[in-house]
């Protein structure tokens, strides 16, 4: 009983030192007052129950959330590794047509060029040495260039 009398006696002194009035422990005033601070006591503890239970229950949502995003980061590096991949063979391919298709176009170039040479040998031996060396240099400007 000594901490129910401690009790009141801090209830006493708070009423007074607030109200001014003197009240004595068999006051009915203090009966209410201290039920209604066990009372206080009991929501307060619930009160915090409830709140941890609360913050349990964000932290695991917030984990969740963390996970999910780590895993959608995962997924997102993967998928940017399948486009460069991707992107990294068709560029492959077209340069591989590319150079194809310039290598036939000079060769094309040079047949028709060493038909005009036979042709016109005398005249053309000076331009063709020059031509041939135009198309070396595009073909090599070309192979550098892609």
């Amino acid at each position: 009983m000594t901490a129910q009398n401690d009790e009141i006696q801090k209830i006493m002194v708070s009423v007074f030192e607030l109200t001014g009035c003197k009240m004595t422990a068999d006051d009915p005033i203090i009966a209410m007052m201290l039920i209604q601070r066990r009372e206080m006591a009991e929501l307060v503890a619930q009160h915090q129950e409830q709140q941890q239970f609360f913050l349990d229950e964000l932290t695991k949502k917030a984990n969740a959330i963390v996970g999910s995003a780590d895993a959608f980061e995962q997924q997102k590096k993967f998928v940017l590794q399948e486009i460069l991949h991707t992107n990294a063979q068709e560029l492959a391919q077209a340069e591989s047509k590319m150079f194809a298709q310039i290598s036939q176009r000079a060769q094309n170039q040079f047949d028709e060029m060493s038909a005009d040479l036979f042709k016109n040998l005398e005249t053309r031996t000076f331009r063709l040495m020059m031509i041939l060396l135009v198309v070396q240099v595009g073909v090599l400007i070309a192979s550098l260039i892609l």
